[in-house]
């Protein structure tokens, strides 16, 4: 289930993927509209993912995932190292040297 970043408790699980370089304000919107559509419906085990996504310093992607409700588990970490990867080929931008 996607959620507004700015709401998920301090103690969330987080992921950053770094740009090697800045970027671009279409590159940007293209990433925050792919990953928040696979967070909307992201699982864990058929158990909803509570999960925001943000873009700082126009150089990390941030995915932040409450586990106070549901846990990550490896198929799901999968599915999103997946999407991240998805992202890189479309943009020709690696995310995760």
């Amino acid at each position: 289930m996607l959620v507004d970043f700015d709401i998920l408790p301090d103690k969330s699980r987080i992921w950053i993927y770094a740009a090697e370089q800045k970027l671009t304000n279409d590159q940007q919107i293209y990433i925050l509209d792919f990953l928040s559509n696979h967070l909307e419906s992201w699982q864990a085990h058929k158990l909803p993912l509570i999960a925001g996504v943000t873009i700082l310093e126009d150089y990390f992607i941030v995915v932040a995932l409450d586990e106070t409700q549901s846990a990550a588990s490896g198929c799901a970490i999968d599915t999103l190292q997946n999407k991240i990867q998805q992202v890189e080929n479309k943009l020709l931008i690696p995310l995760m040297n």
